[in-house]
């Protein structure tokens, strides 16, 4: 697949699909801006410099000089062959950059969504009690129509793409579906259970690399895993998945996650044990969501807001975080009254339907972008986010706020609203603050 460049505002950016990530996506300066798009089309560097010097438009935007044009066509060449080091690259700092930090920042500043999720399909192969969108059937988009929102977003300066669901490898067509957003110069992200990897996903991951791979993981024995999932034998699919998966590593960021509740949390030590064994991150949550048909059995399956306090003390990468807040005061009257967080912002999300929300947590304006264009349903989300994001009035004066992890997307998914708080997330800030305040008196 061809390198592709994709223009974001003031930003020109090349891409190589082909490439793994921290080599696959470069924010073009000064004379590469011009250098490259001539490179592309086949001329050499004698050619592109005659090109340059001769069109009065591009010599009055940059300056050319031929041992610039001769670095970057060699670095490029290098990359093109597969091939490239650390000489060709020192040579075109100036011109080409992968530190993508300049355009995370002007994204927030100018409100360009940057980032996006889509879910192509809500089936999933798995019959988690605990899951918030298990029993949602929906009329899933055709690939059809996926590609043309594909267009839409990538249109809307969207660079970061993170694929999910249900589980993503259930959609029919979520191969060609894959290889169309690499073509858009999209920068991927997978969400799986990782027990549907084949031969053929991994022939394609390793011709064209997503940037992350996110495996959830539910346990460590096949007991474990039949309680969390429903499904016999899906630990050991898991596994087998795994295993293959592991064969991308030089390309691909591989990463675990997992949901911890009742039926798990037993083994969420040996889970950690698992990730350091193949020197892998391990992230952990334990608030759930209320299933998308308000049904909130599931609900039943999570920990008591003592029991969270007791799992976290256990773990080191987590009590350390909130053993920097031994002692939290009440927020100041102009200290902001909104949450801080990026939907809207520079992200939102597309579910299986063609819907946008704000994220996948919190589907509000739900407005379908097959018949409202996207930059419309944008400046919907922009003009309604400081509501969405206000705080609740409890939350301004609480003396627990350092210890609580609320956004309005719990609100909402734990049974209320965008703007109230729940007891239940009350409760957890609350016990942290008594854990750790007690602890820190007592150190």
């Amino acid at each position: 697949m061809k390198p592709i460049i994709r223009n974001i505002d003031s930003f020109k950016l090349l891409i190589f699909p082909e490439r793994q990530y921290d080599s696959s996506i470069y924010i073009l300066k000064g004379v590469a801006t011009v250098v490259v798009p001539l490179y592309l089309q086949g001329l050499q560097v004698n050619d592109i410099y005659t090109k340059i010097h001769t069109d009065r438009r591009r010599s009055a935007r940059v300056s050319a000089d031929i041992q610039h044009i001769h670095h970057i066509v060699q670095f490029l060449d290098s990359v093109m062959n597969n091939h490239s080091d650390s000489s060709t690259i020192s040579d075109v700092t100036a011109f080409m950059s992968n530190e993508l930090e300049d355009l995370d920042q002007y994204s927030i500043s100018s409100n360009i969504p940057l980032y996006c999720g889509i879910e192509p399909t809500w089936k999933c192969n798995f019959k988690c009690h605990h899951c918030y969108i298990r029993t949602c059937d929906r009329q899933e988009l055709s690939l059809k129509n996926w590609k043309m929102l594909l267009d839409s977003i990538a249109d809307s300066g969207v660079v970061y793409l993170t694929i999910t669901g249900g589980e993503p490898f259930l959609y029919e067509g979520f191969k060609e579906l894959y290889r169309y957003a690499k073509s858009k110069g999209f920068v991927i992200t997978i969400y799986t259970n990782g027990t549907l990897i084949d031969e053929s996903l991994i022939e394609l991951f390793t011709t064209l690399p997503p940037k992350r791979i996110e495996i959830s993981i539910y346990g460590i024995t096949q007991a474990t895993y039949y309680k969390m999932t429903g499904i016999k034998n899906s630990y050991n699919n898991f596994l087998q998945g795994f295993n293959l998966l592991s064969q991308l590593r030089d390309r691909t960021e591989i990463a675990l996650k997992t949901i911890i509740v009742k039926d798990n949390v037993t083994e969420y030590e040996k889970m950690r044990q698992f990730a350091e064994e193949y020197s892998l991150s391990l992230a952990s949550n334990f608030v759930l969501w209320t299933r998308i048909d308000s049904n909130k059995a599931n609900l039943l399956c999570q920990l008591s807001a003592q029991d969270i306090v007791r799992f976290e003390e256990k773990d080191p990468s987590i009590s350390s975080s909130w053993n920097e807040y031994p002692n939290s005061t009440p927020i100041s009257a102009n200290q902001s009254d909104t949450i801080s967080c990026y939907a809207g912002k520079t992200l939102f999300s597309v579910d299986c339907e063609g819907y946008a929300g704000y994220c996948i947590g919190y589907r509000s304006p739900h407005i379908n972008l097959r018949t409202t264009p996207l930059p419309d349903v944008w400046e919907v989300m922009q003009r309604n986010r400081e509501h969405f994001l206000a705080k609740p009035s409890k939350c301004k004066q609480c003396k627990y706020r350092s210890f609580c992890d609320f956004c309005p997307v719990c609100g909402v998914l734990q049974g209320g609203d965008k703007h109230s708080i729940t007891s239940y997330m009350c409760d957890i800030a609350k016990n942290r603050f008594e854990y750790y305040a007690e602890t820190s008196e007592h150190s």
